[in-house]
């Protein structure tokens, strides 16, 4: 995703967590109910370097509302950033649900 240019920024990792926030609806194996252990997980487990802090996680994560895909944010209402956020959420469904 980040050669694809998907996360733009490392709080674009705000939008993956949220999609294992609710992993039953995401048929999602994890459920992280902390920035902490989700930031533990994509670095330890997945070896992700140059990810978020977890306190910008939760800062990002205090502004998303409703459920995916149709997502609003407290911080935002440029409609393109929106939908730049929703596609973080949808590109990483698609490459987990490929098994990439």
């Amino acid at each position: 995703m980040k050669r694809e240019r998907v996360l733009l920024y490392s709080y674009d990792y705000a939008w993956v967590m949220e999609l294992f926030r609710k992993a039953d609806e995401h048929r999602l194996p994890h459920r992280f109910y902390s920035a902490a252990s989700f930031v533990k997980y994509i670095t330890d487990d997945l070896g992700i370097a140059g990810g978020p802090c977890s306190s910008s996680l939760t800062r990002k994560l205090s502004v998303v509302y409703g459920t995916f895909p149709e997502w609003t944010f407290e911080d935002k209402s440029d409609r393109r950033e929106v939908m730049r956020r929703v596609n973080v959420g949808r590109r990483f469904l698609s490459l987990f649900r490929k098994g990439v």
